[in-house]
């Protein structure tokens, strides 16, 4: 897997209080306060995390998360913007014109089932997104899919283009398994907080 999509680990045994301990440049703090926010987003989904989760997982003043966004709208637009760039990366990294479109196809659903296991909160993150129909982040989400779609129809285009035969580009979509992010029910509507007992293998 390419270095890009290693990305940031969220795990706040390295992203909260540990890393707190030395003096960060701002954009260390930043980078680390986001991080932080995925893992708070993750657990608590998009309508209830805040600030003061934030600072709570980094172990920082709630003062200190503000003054890197400072309102809750740049905090979820934050996050919405790292998630966003996250899977675009996948995306950058297979569809290729000089590999064969369905090596391509192949490629996306493999690293995107493997992103699941190295970045479980980002995929959390995506799914309470995709719950948030009547947020005013839905159709930031919906252009995000449609991009994708767009993506993936221009790479079967051109396998089609280049004579791969129907029945080859039907194996591509009967391969892909079904997601294995699962979350757990709760009474507030968003994952549990032991988030990584929600994720197994298909």
């Amino acid at each position: 897997m390419s270095q890009a999509l290693r990305g940031i680990k969220t795990k706040s045994k390295k992203t909260g209080v540990s890393a707190a301990r030395r003096r960060m440049s701002p954009e260390e703090r930043r980078a680390q306060l986001l991080a932080c926010a995925i893992e708070v987003f993750a657990t608590r989904g998009i309508r209830r995390a805040g600030h003061g989760d934030v600072a709570k997982v980094a172990g920082c003043a709630v003062s200190t998360v503000f003054l890197y966004f400072p309102t809750r709208e740049e905090l979820v637009d934050a996050v919405l913007d790292e998630i966003e760039a996250f899977y675009a990366s996948i995306a950058r990294t297979v569809h290729s014109d000089e590999i064969d479109a369905q090596a391509v196809l192949l490629a996306h659903s493999r690293q995107f089932r493997e992103s699941i296991d190295s970045h479980p909160e980002h995929a959390l993150v995506l799914l309470n997104w995709a719950a948030n129909v009547r947020s005013r982040v839905w159709p930031r989400y919906m252009e995000m899919m449609e991009s994708s779609v767009r993506t993936h129809r221009r790479t079967i285009e051109r396998g089609i283009a280049e004579g791969a035969s129907d029945h080859r580009l039907r194996e591509y979509v009967n391969s892909a398994p079904p997601s294995r992010v699962r979350r757990r029910p709760c009474r507030s509507g968003f994952p549990a907080n032991d988030q990584r007992s929600a994720i197994a293998d298909a």
